[in-house]
């Protein structure tokens, strides 16, 4: 017969080195060269730091492969384009929405009380989903990428942009007031 105590300390062991596996749900375009964005990038970023410290990632496009039960973290964009399926995952998964700029709808609320946890990017987003939602949110801020140091211009004609230069933002716009489009 086997040491009970020995075996216990083993069972203590086994728990203190678990598993940690995370499921994520992510946007169709995620990878993208022709839609960058700063929160595909920071999803990315996460992504490959949880694998870093030694967590299993696993990737998905749509819920339906994830396994019952599984803890999972799902992109605020998924939660905006999908809120039903979202709902529809809640009832099996642990699901984690992570915001980057909550959008503080009835279908976003629905989502978030159905989760097992909200990440949201910044405090002021934070504050934001407690006074829409009164939920709590864990922040976890971008960080950046160090760049060498360029130099500006005299006249003012460049735009220091610090994110993605994205149609949606306008920086192109030569109507905006701001002189020549970006070329």
């Amino acid at each position: 017969m086997r040491d009970a105590a020995r075996v216990t300390r083993r069972l203590g062991l086994l728990r203190t080195h678990a598993v940690r596996t995370l499921h994520c749900v992510l946007p169709h375009d995620i990878d993208d060269p022709l839609h960058p964005t700063g929160g595909n990038i920071y999803d990315r970023h996460v992504l490959s730091g949880l694998a870093a410290a030694g967590w299993t990632v696993s990737e998905h496009l749509s819920f339906d492969d994830v396994p019952d039960g599984a803890l999972t973290l799902v992109d605020g964009l998924v939660v905006v384009n999908d809120p039903d399926a979202c709902l529809a995952a809640a009832r099996r998964l642990a699901l984690v929405p992570l915001l980057h700029l909550p959008t503080l709808d009835e279908a976003e609320r629905s989502v978030l009380l159905a989760s097992a946890a909200v990440i949201v990017t910044s405090a002021w987003s934070a504050s934001q989903v407690r006074k829409a939602h009164g939920i709590s949110a864990v922040v976890a801020t971008p960080g950046v990428d160090p760049v060498p140091i360029v130099a500006g211009s005299a006249d003012g004609s460049r735009l220091l942009c610090v994110g993605t230069v994205s149609p949606h933002k306008g920086q192109r716009d030569a109507s905006s007031g701001a002189g020549s489009p970006i070329t």
